[in-house]
């Protein structure tokens, strides 16, 4: 787990899982609401996917998160499916992937 701090504390937590063999996936990355936008989220970002060494990156966000969708698009990440949820009226897992950059590596 990756944790951001500025000087007044912790602004972001970054969480991936390394043991899948297909692909690392990111469970979690989120930063408060005064840190967004200043690159914190970037940051970590790609911390993560340094962490994932020669696999690509797979992550999900709700349906509906158009913030996200951005943030996502703009590090590479493309959509690969839409999970429907269990709970009635709640809205899908979209999955993304980044696959790993033929020419860096990443």
């Amino acid at each position: 787990m990756l944790i951001a701090h500025d000087d007044t504390g912790p602004v972001g937590v970054g969480n991936i899982d390394l043991r899948r063999a297909e692909a690392a996936v990111v469970w979690k990355l989120y930063v408060i609401p005064r840190a967004q936008g200043t690159g914190v989220g970037s940051a970590l970002l790609r911390e993560l996917i340094t962490l994932a060494g020669d696999k690509p990156v797979r992550l999900a966000y709700a349906d509906g998160n158009e913030r996200a969708a951005r943030f996502y698009a703009a590090h590479g990440f493309h959509e690969i499916r839409r999970d429907p949820s269990d709970h009635p009226g709640w809205p899908a897992d979209v999955w993304l992937e980044r696959p790993i950059d033929k020419i860096s590596g990443r």
